[in-house]
């Protein structure tokens, strides 16, 4: 980003109120920055995003209400806030959805792809055991599937992130698939670790 376009993008994030940029259950980013860094990143500082979905947020909000899904959101925000590397930022783009947005490009992808990849692995290690740890006959199983994909720095930032957004949300549906929904079987949370 060029510092004459920092200079406008920090005047208008400075003239939002925060709640515009905030989302206020998780404290992710929202969809608003990226409009922002559309606008003014023409350096397109962002070179690969993660598409970070939860996995029967529905049924568990269905099953044991909102104020339960509501933790699962921020425990996954807290969990994916806690791995981030320096630069990097998080939003929050749907009602179950996240977005990781790395700084990290060319000759860094493959270790920052690898990172992510163990860092979503390890979330999920601990959102099963959180799931474990309910205390209740059947708890809710948290777990969260995820994609990513390069940013294109060698088009415009609105083309380059909509295309990445759109490719890493396809892989993210891909990876979904290798989890069998215990919702639907009614499966416990030890039948389910053994389907996975």
């Amino acid at each position: 980003m060029s510092e004459e376009n920092y200079k406008q993008f920090k005047k208008e994030y400075a003239n939002k109120e925060k709640e515009h940029y905030i989302d206020p259950l998780t404290g992710a980013y929202t969809t608003r920055i990226i409009d922002i860094l559309k606008k003014y990143d023409d350096n397109n500082s962002y070179g690969l995003c993660f598409f970070i979905d939860l996995n029967n947020l529905k049924e568990v909000n269905d099953l044991y209400g909102h104020l339960i899904g509501n933790i699962y959101l921020r425990m996954v925000a807290h969990l994916l806030k806690g791995y981030l590397l320096e630069g990097d930022i998080i939003l929050r783009i749907g009602g179950d959805e996240f977005l990781i947005m790395s700084t990290r490009s060319n000759g860094e992808t493959y270790d920052t792809v690898n990172h992510y990849n163990e860092v979503l692995k390890e979330i999920n290690d601990i959102l099963l055991e959180e799931s474990r740890n309910e205390g209740r006959v059947n708890p809710p199983i948290y777990q969260i599937s995820y994609g990513w994909s390069k940013i294109d720095k060698n088009k415009p930032p609105a083309q380059a992130i909509k295309e990445a957004l759109n490719k890493a949300d396809e892989r993210m549906y891909e990876h979904k698939k290798t989890f069998k929904n215990p919702f639907l079987k009614g499966n416990s949370w030890q039948e389910y670790a053994i389907l996975q």
